[in-house]
């Protein structure tokens, strides 16, 4: 319900100037047709400059650094008979509303969309609206999502929420009609959500798309604002935060921190957030790390910046090539969809080959590729499966609920999802599709054909009794690097929590692996790289020669044998029919050979 009583607040260090005595109600009717006959009257703003009859009604100029539409009401496309109401109605929920003005704005969006109708239906008066009418337009949005039906019943309730408290006449209908149908609505909204979650960005798709960007931040030649976008972007890969947030970032923003009884510094950004800024303000101040690749987007801004004629008329980091400061979020958008279009063949075409990327059309072009809460997304998810602490991610990510966040970060893997992978090994076993890695491996090998041959049953025809009958005797469970397989029920005497670093270093005789794992092991095998280079760079000799040994023990016990195994899969099955069930080993096999010189160099390095 919409409260009457005008306020004496600031909104953004707007100070609303109206008495505190004053409320818009029946009983101040005069005032407000007084204010309806003198439509040369500014809004009732310290320093106003919009006036009442305006068409345009822009509050950009009294928040600092926002330049987003949204703040910005027009009653263009507002039938007539209806644009004083609707202009009360802005005025009057800007003035005793905790919501920002953007907020308002989507509420008033659907309201004028249902004026419009009105207007079609040649309805000029809101006495003229019947239960009906509104139920028939609600109809005619029946291909909207239930989420975004019931947003417009709830902007429609609050339209007559205020009609019914400002207004003498009466309304034909009853508002609990409308209640009832956004509570039940509600319901629906809950159940719905969980399935409707934005999908992560494919991993395969996010490594092509990083490394054209990062080339594109590399190359001097670039033009200055496709360099830019593919710095704007890094940032936004790496860190999560809202485009708005990285434009309106300063020369200045980048700090850094020297970390104790370790030589070495962190960066990290002192950032605006929009959207955690109460309606009172225009944004707070808040820090959010920085990596190293971040902090060389950020360090090329600003080395490109020198080039602009207008560099020394703001603190801006990002200066488009538009009058406007900070750039406007759907500019930034448009102009990445462009560049990738033009510089990334992987992300042109009709139709995309990943589900979970959207498809767009920009400037007459049709590009696929994330969207900016899919980078969100990414960010608090790999922090998660990192086992970064949910309570940091909610403090790095800044605005984060406890409903958020399972919004963002998604779950590990289910037991479903475990048991679903552990059939369908159990199938490539049976029929002997894939060789299992590893030092037992033989054994294991051994065990399954011995049940094969003394099974009565053939495997092709009855391979759902013939996996049952296995699982009896065999043991899979999918682990981070591999998958544990044990020839009995029992379990593990290796399991015990005494010994629970044996799975926890993957050192454990039960674990296996197989090729289509050769990435997982590859980025093991980098990362130990850099821990090594590291060691080794500061002087903790003993430190860095356990990181070598680990190295070469990844290469020979998981690397060389996958690789070998996925070579001899490429020439039974060929390479598109590997890439079209295990699309994760894109890079692998692209660099086969790269890959196998630099194993072969570890493998040799001495200390």
């Amino acid at each position: 319900m919409i409260n009457t009583k005008i306020k004496n607040i600031k909104i953004s260090n707007i100070e609303w100037t109206i008495d505190k005595e004053f409320h818009f109600g029946i009983e101040n009717k005069k005032y407000i047709e007084a204010l309806m006959e003198n439509n040369e009257d500014y809004l009732p703003i310290k320093d106003s400059t919009i006036r009442f009859n305006d068409y345009i009604w822009d509050f950009r100029p009294y928040y600092n650094m926002i330049n987003d539409s949204s703040y910005s009401f027009s009653f263009n496309s507002v039938p007539e008979p209806f644009i004083t109401l609707s202009k009360f109605y802005v005025l009057l929920s800007l003035l005793n509303s905790r919501q920002k003005p953007s907020t308002i704005n989507r509420r008033f969006s659907d309201i004028k969309s249902f004026l419009i109708y009105l207007d079609e239906q040649n309805i000029s008066h809101i006495q003229s609206i019947f239960q009906n009418t509104i139920n028939e337009y609600i109809n005619k949005k029946s291909n909207n999502s239930i989420k975004s039906r019931n947003m417009i019943l709830v902007a429609l309730l609050q339209l007559f929420e205020f009609i019914k408290a400002n207004y003498s006449y009466s309304l034909s209908f009853n508002l609990d009609f409308l209640k009832k149908k956004i509570k039940i609505n509600q319901k629906i909204v809950k159940k719905v959500e969980p399935n409707k979650k934005t999908p992560n960005i494919p991993k395969e798709y996010f490594n092509q798309l990083l490394s054209l960007l990062i080339k594109s931040m590399k190359d001097d030649n670039l033009e200055y604002n496709n360099r830019a976008i593919a710095c704007l972007y890094i940032i936004l890969s790496q860190t999560g935060l809202r485009i708005g947030e990285i434009t309106s970032l300063e020369i200045n923003s980048l700090k850094e921190i020297k970390l104790k009884n370790i030589d070495s510094r962190a960066y990290f950004f002192k950032y605006k957030s929009f959207k955690s800024a109460k309606k009172e303000q225009s944004y707070i101040i808040t820090d959010i790390f920085a990596n190293k690749l971040t902090k060389e987007a950020f360090d090329t801004l600003l080395k490109i910046r020198k080039t602009r004629s207008n560099k020394d008329k703001t603190t801006i980091l990002y200066l488009p090539p538009t009058k406007s400061l900070p750039a406007r979020s759907d500019y930034v958008s448009r102009k990445f969809y462009d560049f990738i279009y033009k510089s990334a063949p992987f992300s042109r075409g009709e139709n995309s080959p990943y589900p979970e990327l959207t498809v767009k059309q920009n400037y007459g072009n049709t590009v696929f590729a994330p969207t900016t809460k899919q980078f969100r997304v990414k960010v608090c998810t790999d922090l998660y499966y990192n086992n970064v602490p949910l309570l940091y991610i909610k403090k790095y990510m800044n605005h984060l609920s406890d409903e958020m966040i399972a919004y963002y970060i998604r779950p590990k893997e289910t037991e479903k999802d475990k048991a679903k992978k552990s059939n369908e090994l159990l199938k490539k076993l049976i029929k002997n599709e894939v060789k299992i890695l590893g030092d037992n491996a033989k054994d294991i090998r051994t065990n399954i054909n011995k049940f094969l041959k003394k099974t009565k049953l053939d495997i092709y025809k009855n391979l759902d009794e013939v996996m049952e009958q296995l699982k009896g005797e065999l043991i899979i469970r999918t682990k981070k690097n591999g998958v544990c397989i044990k020839t009995s029920i029992r379990e593990c005497a290796k399991d015990a929590r005494t010994n629970e670093m044996l799975c926890a270093y993957d050192i454990c005789p039960n674990l296996f692996h197989l090729y289509y794992m050769a990435d997982i092991s590859y980025n093991d095998f980098k990362m130990t790289q850099k821990t090594f280079k590291y060691n080794s760079k500061n002087g903790f000799d003993l430190q860095a020669s356990k990181e070598l040994n680990k190295i070469k023990s990844i290469c020979e016990k998981r690397l060389i044998p996958e690789l070998e195994d996925l070579k001899k899969q490429i020439n039974n099955f060929g390479i598109n029919n590997i890439l079209k069930d295990y699309p994760n080993l894109k890079e692998i096999i692209e660099n086969y050979v790269d890959i196998k010189e630099e194993i072969k160099l570890w493998i040799n390095k001495k200390f």
